[in-house]
């Protein structure tokens, strides 16, 4: 077996094989991918589409396309509970106070964030107000779950806020003792049967992090949150993201370019004085017709010398990203001009094996069907129904490449890209239309393929192999 086919094997087996307790081993290739497939026909049972799943799921079987890993890695009862671990890449802003909570959510359940603590954003976040009297403390029983992680943190910046979480409002102006008795300890099996449980202490850590964080912002008399210091709330709760001991957020961080503070986030001896600021990608967004030649070399002044930040041009402040930066989102409701979160499910076309430019078109149709199935999935409710109507309205697609420039003459042709491109385009309004869903706003998009690659065995997106050897890290 070559080491390129053991990369293979291992990202599978270390990052979505469920353990089958029955049998006293981890799932086959073939058993993950029915698991999945039964979901979906479960999930469609009444739509008449059976054909299409088997078959866009055997094309899977023969990797010649993939869905959401995130789907891979929690297809079934987790995702048929809480259907945001279906979604890869997820995008709001730091606005309101619930979106602390929401984010940590959001990254419990696996999928990447995007968010903008742009000033005109964090401005909107309540005013600090916290005097408790020293004596006293109000004792909080944290649930051994996702949800129950996400409300600790709630309720900790509720106490903290002029105007708390609705659902917390009763903790406003108190001393929390958090009771961490009910939570599972270390090494104890997850529900989702991937990874194990990291056990309190993530959590305690995080949250007194951002307890002592909160703290010196009123000691220094500042009424309301910087930019700097919401980040720092995420990427606090980031850092209590583990399973199995292994960290697993993402994270973009979109920031004003004039905001010196962000743009430095990273420099100097960051990393031992502010470690948590590794779990996230930092990016100024710049405005295409306003940002002057002055504005963007002071910038790059920062990025020559220490690699950070990043930046970002669009044509509005409001664009938000995922982490990877391929995927535009507009997290409004239009209805009520608030804000929420929008998300993108994403599925892999592997260039590396096309025999031709219909076996390209098959897999196009393949992926944009798994990718439709996918955005069906927008029971949302802890993230509330504004997210749902904004999930619901786009209901976007990532059909990607990977492997291109291993069989470039065929999928760098612009003509087979165009003709591939309406056929997934059209696959995803047809079937959406059968299943009750919105056609996509977007459909396609180029990634960096980092996971799918290793699973599929080709080069990364549009990156060649061009070396003989390659070192490459894997996280167990």
């Amino acid at each position: 077996m070559s080491a390129l086919q053991e990369l293979q094997n291992y990202t599978f087996v270390s990052k979505y094989a469920r353990w089958l307790e029955d049998k006293n081993r981890r799932e086959t290739w073939k058993e993950a991918v029915e698991r999945v497939k039964n979901m979906m026909i479960t999930t469609y049972a009444d739509k008449g589409i059976s054909d299409d799943i088997n078959w866009a799921y055997d094309m899977m079987y023969k990797k010649k396309v993939l869905g959401s890993q995130r789907g891979l890695q929690f297809g079934g009862d987790p995702i048929l509970k809480r259907h945001a671990k279906i979604y890869n890449c997820t995008s709001s802003y730091c606005d309101r106070l619930r979106f602390f909570q929401e984010c940590f959510w959001l990254l419990l359940c696996g999928s990447g964030t995007g968010f903008s603590v742009q000033k005109h954003h964090v401005a909107k976040l309540p005013s600090l107000e916290h005097n408790p009297p020293e004596d006293e403390g109000t004792v909080y029983v944290i649930e051994d779950s996702i949800e129950g992680w996400a409300d600790a943190l709630g309720v900790l910046l509720s106490s903290y806020f002029s105007k708390p979480v609705e659902e917390f409002k009763q903790y406003k102006n108190t001393h929390i003792l958090f009771d961490y008795s009910n939570i599972r300890p270390q090494g104890s099996n997850l529900s989702s049967g991937v990874g194990k449980a990291p056990g309190f202490e993530p959590l305690a850590k995080g949250l007194e992090k951002i307890r002592t964080l909160l703290n010196r912002c009123i000691a220094n008399g500042q009424k309301k949150l910087r930019p700097i210091d919401a980040y720092d709330i995420i990427m606090h709760s980031s850092d209590a993201v583990l399973s199995g001991g292994v960290r697993r957020s993402a994270s973009l961080a979109l920031f004003s370019a004039d905001d010196e503070e962000m743009t430095k986030a990273k420099t100097g001896n960051w990393y031992m004085e502010n470690p948590q600021r590794a779990r996230s990608n930092n990016s100024a967004l710049l405005l295409k017709d306003e940002t002057t030649f002055e504005e963007f070399q002071a910038l790059m002044e920062s990025v020559k010398e220490f690699g950070e930040p990043g930046f970002i041009w669009s044509d509005s402040t409001e664009m938000t990203f995922n982490p990877c930066v391929e995927v535009g989102m507009w997290p409004v409701d239009e209805s009520t001009g608030k804000s929420g979160w929008q998300g993108c499910n994403l599925s892999t076309i592997n260039c590396s094996s096309i025999e031709d430019e219909e076996d390209f078109y098959e897999r196009c149709k393949a992926a944009a069907i798994i990718g439709t199935l996918q955005a069906g999935f927008t029971k949302l409710d802890y993230l509330g129904d504004i997210s749902c109507r904004i999930f619901q309205r786009e209901a976007l697609l990532g059909v990607s490449l990977t492997g291109i420039m291993e069989k470039h003459d065929i999928v760098l042709s612009e003509s087979v890209l165009k003709n591939g491109a309406k056929i997934a385009v059209e696959t995803n309004k047809d079937l959406a239309k059968k299943i009750g869903i919105n056609q996509a706003a977007r459909v396609t998009c180029l990634k960096p393929e980092g996971t799918s690659s290793s699973m599929l065995g080709t080069s990364s997106g549009i990156h060649p192999h061009h070396a003989k050897r390659y070192i490459r890290h894997v996280q167990a």
